[in-house]
Parts: C-alpha cells; sequence; structure tokens
C-alpha cells in the first residue's frame, strides 16, 4: 500500500490535501477575491487581470490571436499605437516588395496550404501585433501580423475598434507574416472565403484590394461600398 493511500485509508489524506487547498488559495488570492462585490455584479467593461498576466501577455488578446489560426509562442500585442510600435521598429515606413502579385479566387487545397505554413510561421514569432479594426457597418477585421510596421498601416487604413478583445466579431480576418514563402516566386495577397493571407512586403493598395474582397465575400459588395479604402 502506498503511502498516500495509507494516509487517505486513516483520513490524514483529506486534512493533508484540505491545508494544502487553503494555503494555495492564500498564496494565489485571485484580484477579484478582494473586491466587496460578487463577480456576477461586475461591468463587462471591467478587465480580469490574472496573477500571471502583463502587456503583451494577456490571455484575452492570445485567445484573439488563436481565433486566426495563431498560437502566441511569445509576446501578442493589441491595438498598439504608433508610439508602442516605435519600439519594435524605428522606421515604420512599409514599401511594396518587388515583383508582389495578387491572388483572388485561387483553389481550395492550395489556399488551405498558404493559410497553414503563414499560421505556423506566425506561430513561431517572437512578438506577434494584433489589430482589430472597423469597417463600414458591422464589417470589422481582425488581423495578426509579426511586423509592426505592417500592423500601424492597417490601423492607418480603418480605425482601430474600442470594443475589448473578446467582445468583437470579426467578419473578415488577415494573417501576415514579414517572412517570404519559401515555395513562392515573391511577396504576395491571397484571399479566400473572408480570409486574406500577406507574405513578404507588399503595398497597402494590394491590402485594401484583398480586404475588399474578402469584406464583398461575406456580406456583399453593397455593405463594403462605404468603406474609404
Amino acid at each position: 500500500m502506498s503511502l498516500f493511500a495509507a494516509c487517505n485509508r486513516s483520513g490524514t489524506g483529506t486534512k493533508i490535501l484540505k491545508g494544502l487547498g487553503k494555503q494555495l488559495r492564500r498564496q494565489y488570492q485571485h484580484p477579484l477575491s478582494q473586491r466587496s462585490k460578487p463577480f456576477s455584479s461586475l461591468n463587462a467593461s471591467e478587465s480580469v487581470l490574472f496573477p500571471d498576466e502583463k502587456r503583451g501577455k494577456d490571455y484575452a488578446t492570445n485567445w484573439a490571436v488563436a481565433s486566426c489560426g495563431v498560437s502566441v509562442s511569445g509576446s501578442a500585442y493589441r491595438n498598439l499605437n504608433k508610439a508602442g510600435m516605435k519600439k519594435f521598429k524605428k522606421s515604420l515606413e512599409i514599401s511594396a516588395g518587388k515583383n508582389a502579385e495578387y491572388f483572388g479566387g485561387i483553389d481550395a487545397d492550395t489556399f488551405s496550404d498558404i493559410v497553414a505554413d503563414t499560421c505556423v510561421t506566425l506561430s513561431n514569432s517572437e512578438n506577434l501585433f494584433l489589430s482589430d479594426i472597423e469597417g463600414a457597418g458591422d464589417v470589422r477585421v481582425r488581423a495578426v501580423t509579426d511586423d509592426a510596421a505592417f500592423a500601424n498601416a492597417l490601423q492607418q487604413i480603418l480605425p482601430t475598434a474600442s470594443v475589448e478583445a473578446q467582445n468583437f466579431n470579426a467578419v473578415v480576418s488577415l494573417v501576415h507574416s514579414s517572412v517570404d514563402d519559401a515555395e513562392a516566386p515573391g511577396p504576395y495577397v491571397a484571399v479566400g472565403n473572408g480570409l486574406v493571407v500577406v507574405r513578404g512586403s507588399v503595398s497597402t493598395d494590394m491590402v485594401k484590394k484583398g480586404l475588399t474582397e474578402a469584406a464583398e465575400a461575406k456580406v456583399g459588395t453593397e455593405q463594403v461600398g462605404s468603406w474609404k479604402l
């Protein structure tokens, strides 16, 4: 008979577990337990900060990034302003890569491979930048990139959302890796089923075209027509 089994049989094991539970609760007391009002009465706008969270490492942003098929292995930042972006990249200017191509109506299998490769590449990045941006009406865009300059450019095209990450319902998703696709002849934008994939350096005009096409596929031309892209 194991030591734990013997203790448990005599009732000692239960006492030990209860004592350990009390110690853990005291050591890792949740900030909410110190509030004078119950959790159910908290406003939705009140953010909950877990013990190990900090800027660049918070659960809401990580889940938002995951909704685009990308895992956070380093740090992830949501809707950073220009000053915040410059901490990662001194120059936020982007230039179109040579021989950049646009692929619309790409076949499903090829597009699936492109998406998978891009998401894996992003998942290995040290820093990720999440942009939740507002389109026309209820058309919203969620974009993940490893390039602060690209994130800044997106946020110049359309305004960032004011709602919390968990309350942001994206219609169009965009994933961008600054790393060129080894299987492609150069940078590109590919669009399929409301998703935009960007690899390498491309022009903002090409990105706008991709966002518009993806949005039109989701909600129709009329609703997207008022976008100032």
